[in-house]
């Protein structure tokens, strides 16, 4: 019955996810932002009761939980209408919900697989290449960041470096045996990542801004991924 709350709390989250878009278009207004935070305090909720009810104690259920709690704060400051600033300090808040995560598998693979190093040659790699490929294709839009240029590189730095992480973690879970703590884990992060591209976009490009597809694929990708993080605590302690 526990966890069928949970999954309750999981369908209405994910059922307020168009009636935001919606609201948000072509502008964020006080509804956009009270739906956005029903949507947000959802995840964060069944992070902190996933917690509760599996009586999980463990470093990585506090990491995920922090980390979730960081990208409500994130979700309040982006959601308000007002100067750069709150976008600069919503996506400060956004890096370090990235860094939680990246502790969260790196502590679990050390304590669990005995997995010593911070960063192997996969991670590196992909992450290298993931930022090429993001310049790439930058200059063939002829997509300019400006004053952003080096800021925002340094956040996908830490946002495919999390991508990497997850993928050596969860396959570390997979080859263990723990086959639903792999696929939340995976598709928690994957989505996560195409929440972060998908926005970077939206906020580059002018003819994204007003795209209803687009912005549904962005925000649904986004509460599905923070909301599969949150389940990942019932499985690995």
């Amino acid at each position: 019955m526990k966890y069928l709350f949970l999954f309750i709390i999981f369908a209405v989250e994910m059922s307020l996810v168009y009636p935001f878009v919606k609201s948000m278009i072509p502008q964020k207004t006080n509804k956009s932002l009270l739906i956005k935070m029903i949507c947000s305090t959802a995840f964060l909720s069944i992070g902190v009761l996933a917690k509760v009810f599996s009586e999980n104690h463990g470093l990585y259920a506090l990491l995920i939980v922090t980390a979730l709690f960081l990208a409500w704060i994130g979700d309040l400051l982006l959601g308000l209408n007002g100067s750069k600033a709150y976008f600069v300090i919503g996506g400060f808040f956004f890096l370090l919900t990235h860094l939680c995560f990246i502790a969260a598998f790196t502590y679990k693979s050390w304590q669990a697989f005995d997995e010593k190093h911070a960063l192997g040659v996969f991670e590196i790699l992909f992450s290298v290449v993931m930022l090429i490929l993001f310049e790439i294709y930058n200059r063939k839009k002829k997509i300019s960041l400006g004053k952003m240029h080096i800021p925002v590189l340094v956040y996908g730095l830490i946002l495919t470096v999390m991508l990497a992480k997850s993928f050596v973690f969860s396959k570390s879970l997979f080859m263990n045996g723990e086959t639903n703590a792999a696929i939340l884990v995976l598709f928690g992060a994957l989505f996560f990542f195409i929440s972060d591209f998908t926005l970077t976009y939206t906020i580059l490009e002018e003819k994204r801004k007003t795209d209803v597809k687009y912005k549904f694929i962005n925000s649904f990708s986004y509460f599905l991924g923070q909301s599969l993080m949150a389940f990942s605590i019932l499985y690995i302690k």
